[in-house]
């Protein structure tokens, strides 16, 4: 199922010929990992759990009246929030794709809309990983990508698998732009 749904999200989200330019290539495709979404997914997990208690503790108990009524209502809030919550984390999980092709360097936003924000290799001047504690040990990290015409960073890549790959590759798009011009 979850490989169906990866599918479905990688065709929404993948770059169609019209984003290309020219010769240009996709060389790596990835989406952030779902450490970033860890903490919704644990609250999903305890709304889910307590509204099936709050049911079982309401039938148990034999509730009735108002309280019954409102106990379950409650519960039923519980459940649905925790339903569309989860809905929600993996819609706002598939919705930016990172892309690395060999002109630049592409953030694609939207799975029913589409944003895309890039930098061309040339224009890098610098590139950044940053790692917390946790993400360290899981191997995850974020990428800062700065121009030469901005005071600021231009492109953040967010919670991206391996980072130092990534990092790798950006420097020797950036290598071979200074070296080919193309």
């Amino acid at each position: 199922m979850l490989k169906k749904l990866e599918e479905l999200f990688d065709n929404l989200t993948s770059l169609k010929a019209e984003d290309l330019i020219g010769s240009e290539d996709i060389l790596f495709s990835s989406y952030a990992t779902w450490f970033s979404e860890s903490t919704m997914i644990v609250v999903t997990l305890f709304s889910s759990i307590a509204s099936v208690g709050l049911f079982v503790y309401g039938w148990l108990a034999k509730v009735s009246g108002i309280w019954g009524t409102l106990l379950n209502g409650f519960a039923a809030i519980c459940f649905f929030s925790g339903f569309f919550l989860s809905g929600g984390l993996l819609i706002n999980h598939y919705s930016t794709r990172y892309f690395l092709t060999n002109h630049r360097v592409i953030v694609r936003k939207g799975v029913f809309s589409k944003k895309m924000v890039y930098v061309q290799y040339d224009k890098i001047q610098n590139v950044r990983i940053s790692k917390s504690l946790g993400e360290r040990m899981v191997d995850i990290g974020d990428i800062y990508i700065d121009t030469s015409g901005g005071d600021q960073t231009e492109l953040v890549i967010l919670d991206i698998p391996d980072p130092e790959r990534m990092q790798r590759m950006i420097l020797q798009g950036m290598e071979r732009q200074k070296i080919t011009g193309a």
